[in-house]
């Protein structure tokens, strides 16, 4: 729904685009959470196990999806869909809007950044300010429909080898990678941007700060009307 919304948002805008489309992958689905999907997320976290939540031993019983298999996903969807762009010309600005989920998003971010050397990621200052010294596999987290902005510009290796970076001084350790885009750089331009949010009217029957959605009922929908019987 929310590409969806980004398709036509960008329709309307630019009415002479006609190769425009949402392509949809289970490669970019949210992590699989096998037997404990649709438990609370809390006791997932504090890893509490009660007698409701569900247990190896359990006939039926699917564990959840581990972190490598789902920087696996990650890494195929960078090399079918994002790298193939990148070598179609670089010298067309193409963009791409990749809409995933959260933990999802974070494995991502993580598997596209083991793609650039030491010293070709760079942030914008804004952004320096905010992050600190927290490394950059780390970026503070975005919120619901808030994205982050990269801009990826091909270069020859030597020049992006001395680009100007904050990475140094925010994450030492990552510039242990190795460079599988070589004569490449990527700036971050902007994390959790949300300013589309910004005019957003608020649900009716205060349930948040998102649009209306039809399919959203109020309290007195989940409750049958009395039944009044008038006696003379």
């Amino acid at each position: 729904m929310t590409a969806k919304a980004i398709e036509d948002a960008q329709k309307s805008k630019h009415t002479d685009v006609e190769d425009m489309t949402v392509v949809q992958l289970e490669l970019l689905r949210e992590q699989d959470f096998g037997s404990f999907e649709c438990t609370p997320w809390s006791s997932k976290r504090s890893g509490i196990t009660t007698d409701k939540l569900p247990k190896p031993e359990d006939a039926g019983f699917r564990p959840q999806e581990t972190s490598e298999a789902m920087a696996k996903r990650a890494d195929i969807f960078l090399d079918d869909y994002i790298l193939p762009q990148l070598a179609i010309d670089h010298e067309l600005e193409g963009i791409v809007a990749v809409v995933s989920h959260g933990l999802m998003l974070a494995v991502l971010w993580k598997s596209l950044l083991a793609r650039f050397g030491p010293h070709t990621v760079s942030l914008e200052a804004e952004i320096s300010n905010k992050t600190g010294f927290r490394p950059l596999e780390y970026l503070p987290g975005w919120s619901n429909t808030g994205y982050v902005e990269l801009h990826m510009v091909k270069t020859s290796e030597s020049a992006a080898e001395s680009i100007p970076c904050s990475e140094d001084a925010s994450a030492p350790a990552s510039n242990d990678r190795s460079a599988k885009l070589p004569g490449w750089r990527m700036v971050v331009q902007s994390v959790n941007r949300k300013d589309h949010l910004s005019n957003l009217k608020r649900t009716r029957g205060g349930v948040g700060s998102s649009t209306y959605d039809t399919r959203q009922k109020n309290l007195e929908g989940y409750f049958k009307k009395p039944r009044v019987t008038v006696k003379d």
